[in-house]
């Protein structure tokens, strides 16, 4: 936390499992740790391993929609204020039926009751993004664009051209195309500054955010965390003068 604030950021999203527990402490200590730096949390992104059980019948689809409410409860408990699902995982997800619109439903419903929006990510395919825009009006479901994943995925769909209205997240990120790599901004094929025009048209107002890794490069993999992060932030903050927002809404992370 004390590098991503030296660096320059503002604010973090934060991985809400516990597999990172060893090294990083517990997920409920990140609020306070990241505050402790003068770090705003915008969001947390909730596990997505047991996503698609959600959409069937049975113990699995009660189980995660447990986990997923509890996290509605973190999110009211912590302060932070969006929450970030994948709807589905992998390429043959189940289809976006009834039972999952009514869990969706009252998950959307339980977060209403906490303040807290649940934010759906775009991933392989729209049917799950479709139904349940189509079908819960609520403002407190909401979008979180992924730049990496549409490159990749889906380079025929203009989700932020469909739901950028609902935009409460962003996930920014490069690739070749043929991965989904998390690379910086720049370092793949995203043409950006065509892409933040899309962005600032839908009026979105909260932070351009980074969910980037050095996995995918050995070039990048070399460099220290230090160095890392302040090419990262000077990346976010190229990207924020390509969408000439207003001087209150600057926030990178």
């Amino acid at each position: 936390m004390r590098l991503i604030a030296d660096a320059g950021f503002d604010e973090v999203m934060l991985w809400w499992g516990d597999e990172y527990q060893g090294a990083n402490g517990t997920k409920e200590q990140l609020p306070e740790l990241a505050r402790r730096r003068g770090l705003g949390v915008e969001n947390i992104h909730v596990p997505f391993a047991d996503a698609n059980l959600f959409w069937k019948d049975g113990i699995g689809a009660a189980s995660v929609f447990d986990l997923y409410m509890r996290c509605v409860d973190d999110c009211r408990d912590h302060g932070i204020p969006v929450m970030v699902l994948h709807a589905t995982q992998g390429n043959h997800p189940p289809p976006a039926g009834p039972a999952g619109l009514d869990r969706l439903r009252r998950l959307v419903a339980h977060a209403e009751r906490k303040g807290v929006t649940i934010a759906m990510e775009n991933l392989r395919r729209s049917e799950h993004l479709d139904r349940a825009f189509e079908t819960i009006p609520s403002d407190r479901l909401g979008f979180c664009y992924d730049s990496g994943h549409e490159n990749h995925f889906t380079k025929e769909w203009d989700l932020l051209d469909r739901y950028g209205h609902r935009l409460a997240a962003l996930h920014l990120h490069d690739n070749s195309g043929a991965f989904d790599q998390h690379l910086p901004p720049g370092e793949g094929t995203i043409p950006w500054p065509w892409l933040m025009e899309r962005i600032a048209r839908t009026g979105y107002p909260g932070p351009v955010s980074l969910e980037l890794s050095n996995i995918a490069s050995s070039r990048l993999r070399r460099l220290s965390a230090e160095t890392f992060l302040v090419r990262a932030y000077r990346k976010a903050v190229e990207l924020r003068s390509m969408m000439a927002i207003p001087d209150g809404n600057k926030s990178v992370k």
